[in-house]
């Protein structure tokens, strides 16, 4: 686990509603998925993301970031329902659509 991540999770436990706090943790998972991705560390990204969720399991852009990178893997069949939950979410958001269309070899 990342050491800031760590100094956030002691914020929160202490105080449930620092929303401070679980934006930096969602925006440091979500920044080190990043750099992950692109050094080819598909999976610890995958978890990083995993976990960014459990802060903010709505949020249509780290779902869409779930779907492309259980496709990155191989996971076609996890890639397609995870983009399919973020179109739900975000049903006007043309970013998603494109998703979709990569993911579901439309393009």
């Amino acid at each position: 686990m990342h050491l800031l991540h760590l100094l956030f999770l002691r914020r929160i436990k202490s105080n449930p509603d620092n929303w401070f706090a679980k934006n930096k943790i969602i925006e440091t998972l979500e920044s080190l998925a990043k750099k992950q991705t692109s050094i080819g560390q598909k999976q610890e990204a995958l978890n990083n993301i995993d976990t960014a969720l459990i802060y903010t399991p709505d949020s249509s852009h780290l779902i869409a970031m779930k779907a492309i990178l259980h496709d990155a893997v191989g996971d076609k069949e996890n890639a397609i329902k995870w983009i399919n939950i973020a179109k739900e979410k975000d049903p006007d958001n043309d970013d998603l659509d494109n998703v979709y269309k990569k993911i579901n070899n439309l393009q």
